[in-house]
């Protein structure tokens, strides 16, 4: 049967389990968002839905995407209290680190500013800085950050 692209070996090492696991997530994410699915990526998701655990962490899943993506602060309240005293240990510990950080969950709801451009900076500094290490001294990390700033953006 066609798999629609998906795992259908069997796992001999790890390598495999953990690109088929990202392949499901990916449909899964797919899903939650709403977006178009082929047929075979629908019945996974389906079938995957018959294992209450799956079932738990996808409409806590779907419920918080719809809490972020809409501007009902009232509902961000509420979910880590309908989540937070779930049998699955990760859901609760998400739950948990939600309510820890409310303020900014919040922000991040009703604001329309975010620190993304900044986050970017700092990663692609750590990532040149990896390359360069032990080669350069920071001179020359300066003008390789000034230089590809001004070439490739």
């Amino acid at each position: 049967p066609d798999s629609g692209g998906m795992c259908n070996h069997r796992f001999r090492n790890g390598h495999r389990q953990e690109q088929c696991a990202r392949q499901i997530a990916h449909i899964v994410d797919k899903s939650i968002r709403k977006e178009k699915m082929v047929h075979a990526e629908v019945a996974l998701v389906e079938k995957m839905m018959s294992y209450g655990w799956f079932r738990d962490i996808y409409n806590a899943a779907s419920s918080f995407h719809a809490t972020i993506m809409g501007n009902d602060v009232g509902e961000l309240d509420s979910w880590p209290d309908s989540y937070g005293k779930s049998p699955i240990k990760e859901l609760r510990s998400f739950a948990y680190g939600i309510r820890m950080d409310l303020k900014a969950v919040r922000n991040a709801i009703t604001l329309d500013i975010s620190n993304g451009i900044v986050e970017g900076f700092v990663n692609k500094l750590k990532a040149v800085k990896r390359v360069m290490f032990g080669r350069a001294s920071l001179d020359l990390l300066k003008r390789k950050m000034v230089f590809s700033d001004l070439c490739f953006n």
